[in-house]
């Protein structure tokens, strides 16, 4: 097994094998730190063992996750799973790949585009507008003016979908209309598309 050399990746290789641990294992028993350890042993993975005992925060929350129920953990990894081919899909080398394995979790052009209006404009929140039936994203802060909407019909969509990547955060104004705050995960994803 090749080093595990950048922090994406054993945050990936942990993730994934927690998953495979609990999935193997009979959901009423519960599973501890110890066997979880032990597995990874006896499955080969060492280093990741490794570099688990060596980080006590490490530790710590793998316990809390070993303790969470199978539900409760099975829609964690499915939330991980839906964000990390959302945010792939766009980036050069992954996209064919999250497109062939999750076609419904692949942001579009216009996701993206809406992504690229907050580092253009220099907005951190835009709004939604609608004048004669035409659908406009407004920033609320940095240059001023109205982002004409190019597929009005998947906005929703569209928005859904990078709320879920935790690229956009949904709020409400005072008036109760829905706002959409920009991520720092937003703008790494942004920086990572090539121009």
């Amino acid at each position: 097994m090749e080093p595990l050399s950048t922090g994406t990746a054993a945050l990936a290789s942990i993730i994934g094998l927690i998953g495979q641990f609990k999935s193997g294992r009979d959901s009423a028993k519960s599973q501890d730190f110890n066997e979880f350890m032990q597995w990874l042993a006896e499955s080969n993975h060492a280093e990741l063992k490794s570099l688990i005992e060596q980080n006590q925060g490490t530790t710590i929350s793998i316990k809390a996750i070993l303790h969470q129920s199978q539900e409760v953990l099975s829609e964690s990894l499915s939330r991980i799973d839906d964000a990390l081919a959302a945010i792939t899909s766009a980036l050069s080398g992954f996209g064919e790949l999250s497109k062939s394995i999750r076609p419904d979790a692949v942001l579009s052009d216009q996701a993206i585009w809406i992504l690229k209006q907050f580092k253009k404009t220099g907005t951190s929140k835009l709004s939604l507008q609608i004048h004669y039936g035409f659908k406009f994203l407004v920033p609320l802060d940095g240059l001023a003016g109205k982002l004409p909407i190019k597929e009005p019909n998947f906005l929703t969509d569209d928005i859904r979908m990078l709320c879920e990547a935790k690229l956009l955060i949904p709020e409400t104004d005072k008036k109760g209309e829905p706002i959409w705050h920009y991520t720092r995960q937003a703008e790494a994803f942004i920086a990572s598309l090539p121009d």
